[in-house]
């Protein structure tokens, strides 16, 4: 598991680092992989210079002293990744409908108790054990030197134009990077046979697939034409 804490005062900060220790020793758990921050500034460059996109949960207060606050930093690490989980630690009521727009896991109001964080991070590790026993299916790759996983699952189809390959989801981002169409259709297929090559250019998942006709397919109320090369495969993906 990996933990990331982003708290400014520095007592809370290793309160909470602690905290997660003793709960899993606690639930009998190998300890995680802890990150612990008391300036944004700091972490933002840990997390830029590293792979923020492997963080499980980010245990974040909200209300930071400074011109960065933690609804800025959980905007940015929903964007790398939506699936990490973000427990909001705050005593600031004022800031719910900000907080609930960014989909957090749960709310740990202060001042809080072992036993309140216990309680929370029970629940973060079952949700964690859970999706990994449900096949994500992460596929991985690198642009501009650091590496991104999304989630094949979410993937509606993957396309290609000229050197680039992009991942179009059913979160409405679409992450890309260099590469080629053949090699990343070999790289799915060792994750999951949901995906389907129905043109040079287009890598469908057929769990989105909404219509299939003889030429083309339809996902979300948009054609795909399907090339005459690769008719054969769709067909025999059908018996």
């Amino acid at each position: 598991m990996n933990i990331c804490i982003l708290e400014d005062n520095k007592a809370t900060a290793e309160s909470v680092f602690k905290m997660a220790l003793n709960s899993c020793h606690r639930l009998d758990i190998p300890a995680p992989s802890i990150s612990c921050f008391t300036s944004p500034e700091k972490f933002l460059i840990w997390f830029r210079e590293n792979t923020g996109s492997n963080i499980d949960v980010c245990f974040l207060d909200i209300y930071l002293k400074n011109d960065i606050d933690g609804l800025f930093i959980a905007k940015i690490m929903k964007a790398k990744n939506y699936h990490t989980l973000l427990v909001f630690m705050t005593s600031y009521d004022h800031y719910y409908t900000q907080m609930v727009q960014l989909e957090p896991f749960r709310f740990l109001p202060k001042p809080f108790q072992y036993e309140d964080f216990h309680k929370i991070f029970l629940d973060v590790y079952q949700r964690i054990t859970l999706e990994n026993t449900e096949n994500k299916c992460m596929y991985s790759f690198k642009n501009n030197g650091i590496t991104y996983s999304v989630n094949l699952n979410d993937v509606l189809y993957i396309s290609s134009y000229k050197r680039k390959i992009f991942l179009y989801t059913s979160k409405n981002d679409t992450p890309n990077f260099y590469g080629k169409m053949d090699q990343v259709e070999r790289e799915v297929r060792e994750l999951t046979d949901k995906f389907m090559r129905i043109s040079k250019s287009y890598l469908v998942n057929t769990d989105f697939v909404e219509s299939n006709g003889k030429n083309s397919i339809q996902i979300r109320g948009v054609s795909y034409n399907i090339s005459p090369k690769y008719k054969i495969q769709k067909n025999a993906k059908q018996h």
